[in-house]
């Protein structure tokens, strides 16, 4: 029996250290040098092929990856990852060139925006292969805090699950490009989970659970329009959406902070790329009156309570703030557009009416009414007014005084014209041969 045992043995034991020996080498020799390669090159030609689709001008998105290695048998791990986000083609026109050693606020606007991954792995579930499914497993370090969660792959199926936790807001390049410089300080986390419908999460199903906690903007420092406005108290934002068919729809949207307060509502339509993704919000905000009136910064910038001028921030050049007042002296946008590309307009009570008047140098079109008016008033004579209010017969062209004459002192009438106050002349003309 003893022998038996020893030819099964043998029979287990060597494909058994063969596998090992292949999984242990294979790993040890892997060439992670040039999988970097391939995945930066795979990114780039994904950004290349979305920029056709949406016919962009805007600069595609860029990849860069300090170190890439292994991570157990069916991951890696990257070190020092930079995703790179140019600015706009807007804002890149608008930015003006100023002098070496000093940028203006344009120049640092039209830098690009920088999201940088201090550590992160991927790795493939195991078990999952065995029904056909890839599911990958991921943690990132990113904005001083943690990302992890589960993601589905290919058309196996499977749930996607994120929890974020201790996300710094102060953190997030992109956020303060939006916010235009401001600083924003707060605590970020949450859950995200969403089922897909035949394999399409642009038909998912799921929820949305996000809170940002000790939420402050300014700092006392940072210069907005000029002016270093002092820290606003938002207190806790709360974001809730329910997703059906594809269609997230926000629940719960607000802040009602000491110095401010926030509301929204809207919806976003999920896609297979989530940069894709169609957003369709409505933000509404306002600075409490004892924040307005805390300082002169405040009361300058943001305007006095109960002042009937004009706030300096609605009224700076290029400023939208205008346009998105509202009748109950909140300011309103709406963010629309594809999640990768968030476009703010105001939203308020506060727009300009279109001017109607032609633009110069602009011709008249034929057929308007503009046209259609010069016609009817063509054949027209104006018709005159005696002192006594009753009308006058119009002016003949025999009574009209020839170009070539020059007026005649008033009063004075020596062709015997009508005069002006609607009686004739009486006096006899003069012979034109008498000197």
């Amino acid at each position: 029996m003893r022998p038996r045992l020893l030819r099964i043995a043998k029979w287990i034991a060597y494909p058994a250290f063969y596998l090992f020996s292949l999984a242990l080498f294979g790993y040890l020799t892997f060439p992670y040098d040039q999988l970097k390669g391939r995945v930066i090159a795979e990114f780039d030609r994904m950004q290349q092929k979305s920029k056709r689709r949406s016919r962009s001008a805007d600069p595609p998105l860029r990849l860069e990856i300090d170190e890439l290695d292994g991570h157990w048998l069916t991951g890696v791990a990257v070190t020092g990852a930079r995703l790179i986000i140019p600015p706009s083609t807007d804002v890149r026109r608008k930015a003006k060139p100023g002098p070496a050693k000093r940028a203006t606020e344009d120049d640092k606007a039209a830098q690009p925006s920088v999201i940088s991954i201090n550590h992160a792995t991927a790795r493939v579930q195991l078990l999952p292969l065995l029904t056909g499914s890839v599911t990958i497993d991921f943690w990132a370090e990113v904005f001083a805090g943690e990302v992890s969660g589960t993601v589905p792959y290919g058309a196996g199926g499977g749930d996607a699950e994120v929890e974020i936790e201790g996300l710094q807001l102060g953190e997030i390049a992109p956020l303060k490009s939006l916010l235009e410089g401001m600083p924003v300080l707060g605590v970020l986390g949450g859950s995200i989970q969403l089922s897909p419908k035949e394999g399409k999460f642009a038909k998912a199903d799921g929820r949305l659970d996000i809170r940002i906690d000790d939420v402050v903007l300014g700092d006392g420092k940072t210069k907005v329009q000029g002016v270093a406005l002092p820290a606003a108290q938002v207190g806790q934002i709360t974001i809730v959406a329910n997703a059906k068919d594809g269609l997230l729809k926000i629940e719960d949207l607000n802040a009602q902070g000491r110095d401010f307060e926030l509301t929204g509502e809207g919806k976003v339509k999920l896609h297979e790329s989530w940069d894709r993704s169609q957003a369709d919000v409505m933000l509404k905000f306002r600075f409490a009156d004892g924040y307005r009136d805390k300082s002169e910064a405040t009361r300058g910038l943001l305007g006095k309570p109960g002042d009937k001028f004009p706030a300096a921030i609605e009224v700076a050049p290029g400023s939208k703030f205008k346009q998105a007042k509202t009748a109950d002296d909140y300011y309103q946008f709406h963010l629309g557009g594809p999640l990768s590309k968030i476009d703010f307009k105001p939203a308020g009570t506060g727009k300009p009416a279109r001017s109607r008047a032609r633009r110069p140098g602009k011709s008249v079109r034929p057929g308007t009414k503009y046209q259609q008016m010069q016609k009817k008033l063509k054949g027209r004579k104006p018709s005159l007014k005696s002192a006594t209010g009753e009308d006058e017969p119009p002016v003949q062209d025999s009574d009209r005084t020839a170009p070539h004459q020059t007026p005649s002192k008033p009063g004075a009438n020596p062709m015997g014209e009508r005069r002006l106050d609607g009686a004739a002349d009486t006096r006899p003309a003069p012979n034109p041969d008498t000197r």
